[in-house]
């Protein structure tokens, strides 16, 4: 009798080690697979839209957001503002702000100001407003608004 393992018990343990290692590279990629599926899902379901803007020359910025997505928009960290010239496409300025009441369901309002440097602002000239939510993957909505 011969000692050690025979070549048949020898390829079923390869096969056996094989099919563990993938299952568990298949394991692995599904994770990977399902967290990406989920960003892109919340980030196609992410609508904000600018009801109302009104610039002022001061410099300070009146805006009304609605959440008609079917989202929950997370407002409450830090969103950034960018303000630029409609003119020329510059962007002349950036601030951040966030949401006191926290995120934004579905059907939520959100309504605000920011202040940018009043030397940003002039009178008659159009102004673009882009807010920036970090949290949704980037998203961003902007508005434009005549500085008064």
């Amino acid at each position: 009798m011969r000692k050690g393992i025979t070549p048949v018990v020898a390829m079923i343990l390869l096969l056996m080690m094989t099919v563990a290692a993938a299952g568990a590279a298949f394991a692995w990629t599904q994770g990977i697979i399902t967290g990406q599926q989920e960003d892109v899902e919340t980030e196609l379901d992410t609508e904000i839209t600018v009801r109302d803007m009104q610039c002022a020359s001061d410099g300070t910025v009146d805006f009304f957001l609605d959440n008609t997505g079917s989202a929950t928009v997370s407002a409450n960290n830090t969103v950034s503002v960018y303000l630029y010239s409609v003119s020329t496409g510059d962007l002349v300025n950036t601030t951040d702000t966030s949401r006191q009441g926290g995120d934004m369901e579905p059907g939520d309002a959100w309504d605000s100001t920011v202040s940018f440097d009043s030397a940003d602002m002039d009178n008659g000239i159009d102004y673009e407003i882009e807010f920036e939510f970090p949290n949704q993957g980037s998203y961003s909505v902007s508005g434009t608004c005549q500085a008064e």
